[in-house]
């Protein structure tokens, strides 16, 4: 409650990066084109980053911050756990 929705997002990656499994995918698949969320994959996989600032300036003109973060969260969840 009274928690802006970057640190929000934050804190589930972080949750996700130890391991916890978090489905947001509902969410994610209602916000952001399918299209693009698998460029975000590819370029996730492709560049095997950890920077999410560098994700982020990549898809700056095609989605949000949010968006390429929460995308993140499900392919992390996706591939890491």
């Amino acid at each position: 409650k009274g928690m802006d929705f970057i640190p929000f997002i934050e804190h589930i990656e972080q949750l996700v990066l130890r391991g916890i499994n978090i489905d947001i995918d509902y969410y994610i698949d209602a916000m952001l084109e399918l299209e693009i969320q698998e460029e975000i994959f590819e370029f996730l996989s492709e560049n095997q980053t950890e920077d999410v600032d560098e994700v982020i300036k990549e898809f700056e003109d095609d989605c949000t911050e949010e968006e390429v973060r929460l995308t993140r969260i499900k392919y992390l969840n996706q591939v890491g756990n």
